[in-house]
């Protein structure tokens, strides 16, 4: 192991090298299973209070209407159903440019958005039937808000006292003190994610890896349609030109281990990179389990710095200098972090890193001005152009 500070870029996952577009596909079938599954709310067309709901929302899109719930859907039935709740990718945009980086919290609050809404038409005794309408959620509610702060701003729009009987608000610390508890906490979030990696891995996979049944049986594997973003072999000649400029290469992502690593395997990827500068969302759990004790209510997954800082100093520094201010910042001009969305450059900004932010994900070629007025080193269309950008910038 090094004993001093390396060389490295370190790149996000998603929308960088793969792309994103699976887990899309499974945040939004979570929630239609979540809002339609007779297992969960039940909402189908079949209802007598509820027939025309998802009819009337699916045409003001100018949408195929949303199919009952099934777990063997087309894939033009997925296509159908994702346009139609994410409002063709915008509900997508509006989370990403709010610095949601997970696929997770992206379905969480998508659902919540919507189950407030029914709670909300249900207390106000409104004898009309409930019509989810999917771009209500576009509107001004968030205002400047980002990340776990989204939440709050969600909660004070519906009924009071609705975050304790959905588990989420406040937590009672030792010193009498509330602490706002981070989505991962609460008990409807850990039930969805449960609901996308059924989604996400099938029911085969998903029974293999976590021991249990799925909720609803005979759902296929969306992971088996990964691809990449780039031809593999035009990402291999990218990362080889790195390293032997002399760059270290690392990864901070979302992605929990099993599903980084199998997909960068079986492109022949791995190897370019450092398994000690990788930091997943199983490492970033890890750390924040091993902190509960002091900081119950941590959460350490972008936008915090915290997996740009780990995949940079590795275990040259503890987890504890990590976690909050000041942070250890790299040297100037030895740490450069490459992503796709606001999550990846506040925390590379938090970090001490220089940011790259690559258009190549599916809603980043939105993002070239909001990277430029948020001060993004530099705006590049994908990673193949990094090795003329550094050439250029004399870093070598």
């Amino acid at each position: 192991m090094n004993s001093f500070p390396e060389r490295k870029i370190i790149f996000d996952m998603d929308g960088v090298i793969t792309s994103e577009e699976r887990y899309w596909d499974a945040a939004a079938l979570t929630v239609w299973e979540l809002l339609c599954s007779e297992r969960y709310l039940g909402l189908e067309r079949s209802s007598p209070t509820l027939s025309s709901a998802f009819s009337a929302a699916a045409a003001s899109f100018s949408s195929p209407e949303l199919p009952g719930f099934k777990t063997n859907p087309t894939i033009q039935e997925i296509a159908s159903i994702r346009r139609t709740i994410f409002c063709a990718d915008k509900v997508i945009r509006f989370f990403k440019a709010r610095a949601v980086n997970s696929n997770w919290d992206l379905a969480y609050l998508t659902f919540c958005f919507h189950l407030f809404s029914l709670v909300q038409h249900l207390a106000d005794r409104n004898e009309d039937s409930w019509k989810p309408s999917f771009d209500a959620l576009l509107l001004d509610w968030a205002g400047d808000a980002r990340g776990e702060e989204l939440m709050k701003r969600l909660l004070a729009l519906f009924p009071a006292g609705l975050e304790y009987r959905l588990g989420h608000g406040y937590d009672q610390s030792p010193d009498d003190t509330n602490t706002y508890l981070p989505f991962s906490a609460t008990p409807l979030w850990k039930d969805m994610q449960e609901i996308f990696q059924e989604w996400y891995y099938g029911e085969k996979m998903f029974r293999e890896l976590f021991r249990k049944e799925p909720g609803n049986h005979g759902k296929a594997p969306l992971y088996e349609k990964e691809t990449p973003l780039i031809e593999v072999e035009k990402i291999k000649t990218v990362l080889s030109q790195l390293s032997s400029r002399g760059w270290k290469l690392g990864i901070a992502t979302g992605r929990p281990t099993n599903e980084l690593f199998y997909p960068l395997q079986s492109m022949g990827l791995w190897e370019y990179f450092q398994p000690d500068s990788v930091v997943t969302f199983d490492k970033v759990v890890q750390t924040e389990n091993s902190l509960k004790g002091v900081l119950p209510s941590l959460t350490l997954g972008k936008p915090h710095p915290y997996p740009f800082l780990k995949a940079y100093w590795g275990e040259l520094k503890r987890d504890e200098d990590l976690i909050a201010p000041p942070y250890p910042a790299p040297p100037p001009g030895m740490c450069w972090a490459v992503g796709d969305t606001m999550a990846d450059l506040l925390a590379a900004r938090q970090a001490g890193a220089a940011f790259i932010g690559v258009l190549s994900g599916a809603i980043s070629p939105d993002n070239s001005d909001l990277f430029e007025k948020e001060g993004a080193d530099a705006v590049l269309p994908d990673l193949t152009f990094l090795p003329d950008f550094f050439s250029k910038i004399n870093k070598e």
